[in-house]
């Protein structure tokens, strides 16, 4: 199917059953196809025959659609296992913290201390560039007192 993060159980059976009712095709071309209602197919130019049609294929908003909900999951991944790299991060540290440390292990400490900084970055971009360019947008966020809280 698809991933849509505000999906709630009345908007889950709807969408489910425009992706009945979308006349074939598989996967994110049926499902587009089917919320777009182009249930029509087109007629061959040779014939004009509806018997030996073929299906339309999608217009521009079907596919920005289905980019934005590529865009959507690509961003939720990313921001997710980076989130998991901090915690391993952090837990490297946490182990190769001890009382007594020589010099080389603290500048060891020190590397991996910089890759804990710079994926605290990346996780806040990937944050912001899901809070601006994915589905829900920035209207959303810009007043969630959740969001800001994170932040």
């Amino acid at each position: 199917l698809s991933y849509e993060p505000d999906l709630n159980g009345a908007a889950a059976a709807a969408l489910l059953g425009q992706i009945g009712k979308s006349g074939g095709g598989d996967g994110l071309t049926g499902l587009l196809g089917g919320l777009a209602g182009d249930k029509t197919p087109a007629k061959t130019p040779a014939t004009g025959d509806p018997s030996t049609t073929k299906k339309k294929s999608g217009n521009l908003s079907d596919i920005l659609g289905g980019l934005l909900l590529v865009l959507d999951l690509a961003l939720a991944v990313g921001h997710h296992l980076t989130i998991f790299a901090l915690f391993g991060v952090l837990i490297v540290e946490l182990v190769l913290v001890r009382k007594g440390m020589d010099a080389d292990a603290i500048k060891r400490v020190a590397n991996i201390d910089l890759w804990y900084g710079i994926l605290a970055g990346v996780i806040v971009a990937f944050g912001f560039s899901r809070a601006v360019f994915a589905a829900k947008g920035w209207d959303y966020y810009q007043h969630n007192a959740v969001f800001w809280a994170k932040i």
